[in-house]
C-alpha cells in the first residue's frame, strides 16, 4: 500500500511523481511485483552524489506571494486614498484662494468708494461753510456792525460740526475741525 506521508514530504523538497506502475483503482499489485513510484528531482540522481546537497526544502512561494499581494493591495489602496484626499484638498485650497482674491477685490473697491464718500462730504462741507459765510456776512459798512457780525461769524463756525478730510495717513479719514 502507498504511504500517504512520503509524497508530501518529498513534495516539500521539490520532487515530482512521475510515473506510477498501478491504477489507483486496483488494489492487487501489477503483476511482477510491488507497488512503484517514480519521483524526479534535477539534483538527486544514483550516479551523482555531490548534488545531493543541493536538494533542499522548497521555500513556500504561495503565502508569501499571498502576503506580498496583501501588502502591495493595501498599499495601493492607502496610494489611491492618500491621492483621494489631496485632490480634494488642492480643490478646496483652489476654491478658497478664489473666494480670497474675489473679497480683496471688494475690499479694495469698498475702499476706493468710502475714499470717493469722504471728498464728496468734505465738499459738501465747504460749501454749507460758504453758505453760512455768506448769510452771516454784514450788509452794512459800519464799523461797530462788522465786529458784532465777525464775532457771530466766528461762533457759528466754531459751533458748527464742520470736518476736513485728512489724507495724511494710508486711508482717508473724516477728521471734526477743532475749535479755533
Amino acid at each position: 500500500m502507498r504511504s500517504v506521508a512520503v509524497p508530501p514530504q518529498l513534495n516539500k523538497y521539490d520532487f515530482w511523481e512521475i510515473k506510477i506502475t498501478f491504477t489507483p483503482t486496483s488494489t492487487v499489485p501489477p503483476s511482477g511485483g510491488s507497488l512503484q513510484w517514480e519521483f524526479h528531482h534535477p539534483y538527486f540522481r544514483a550516479d551523482t552524489m555531490f548534488e545531493v546537497d543541493n536538494v533542499k526544502q522548497k521555500k513556500l512561494t504561495s503565502s508569501t506571494t499571498d502576503t506580498s499581494k496583501i501588502n502591495e493591495t493595501c498599499t495601493t489602496k492607502v496610494v489611491e486614498r492618500t491621492e483621494d484626499i489631496l485632490n480634494c484638498l488642492m480643490t478646496h485650497q483652489i476654491q478658497t484662494s478664489s473666494a480670497l482674491n474675489k473679497l480683496v477685490e471688494e475690499s479694495a473697491n469698498l475702499c476706493i468708494e468710502l475714499d470717493q464718500a469722504y471728498i464728496q462730504l468734505n465738499r459738501q462741507q465747504i460749501r454749507i461753510d460758504l453758505l453760512l459765510n455768506q448769510s452771516i456776512s454784514p450788509k452794512e459798512d459800519s464799523s461797530k456792525d462788522k465786529t458784532t457780525h465777525s464775532n457771530n461769524k466766528s461762533q457759528v463756525m466754531s459751533e458748527s460740526n464742520t470736518y476736513y478730510l485728512n489724507n495724511s495717513t494710508s486711508s482717508s479719514t473724516l477728521v471734526a475741525k477743532t475749535k479755533e
